[in-house]
């Protein structure tokens, strides 16, 4: 991952979760999103690694699942994140906390975490 630029990170997360999802997590705006993904501009330093910690998220419920099934992840309540959403905890931070229900929620297998 870490040979991907800044724009081929945005691409990838633009084609699974979409750029609204993406705008929430990274709290900018849609054409923000659209422009990074373009290649015209780039995110600023905190925005690309919070864009690459959402990449690895992905990365590991898409390897597990179609890209459909890891959009619908993203926006469901999750109970180890106290039934908030992944994307919300996202955007509040909580990297580390998504993460590692991703892995729950790969490890446990996905009929019994649907």
């Amino acid at each position: 991952m870490t040979e991907l630029s800044a724009q081929e990170v945005a691409q990838a997360l633009q084609s699974v979760l979409g750029n609204e999802l993406v705008s929430a997590v990274v709290g900018k705006g849609v054409r923000t999103i659209a422009r990074w993904v373009s290649g015209d501009g780039a995110p600023p330093l905190a925005v690309e690694r919070k864009l690459r910690n959402v990449y690895q998220i992905v990365s590991v419920i898409e390897a597990a699942s179609s890209a459909s099934t890891c959009r619908a992840w993203f926006m469901e309540m999750n109970p180890l994140l106290d039934e908030e959403e992944p994307v919300e905890a996202l955007a509040a931070g909580r990297n580390r906390e998504v993460m590692i229900a991703a892995r729950t929620w790969v490890a446990v297998g996905l009929s019994a975490a649907a």
